[in-house]
């Protein structure tokens, strides 16, 4: 049984360039697509809530705003 999260690849395209400056090839791999849909998910919610929240309420948010990335990127996946 696999138990690795599917996490869509990386959201934005992958940067790979000489840093002239640091004289060194640099790669930049950005964040995931399924961080991208949480933190998307995130700024929603976050827009039309209360400001004072607790922590308890914090972390279950952040549960929330990952089930709704894994959702996205199960319908991603599904053939039309």
């Amino acid at each position: 049984m696999n138990n690795q999260i599917n996490d869509g690849g990386p959201a934005f395209a992958r940067d790979s360039h000489m840093d002239k400056q640091l004289g060194l090839y640099v790669h930049q791999q950005g964040m995931s697509l399924r961080d991208y849909f949480a933190a998307a998910a995130l700024q929603g919610l976050l827009s039309i809530m209360a400001k004072d929240y607790d922590a308890f309420f914090a972390n279950k948010l952040a549960h929330a705003c990952y089930e709704t990335a894994d959702a996205m990127l199960k319908a991603k996946e599904a053939k039309p």
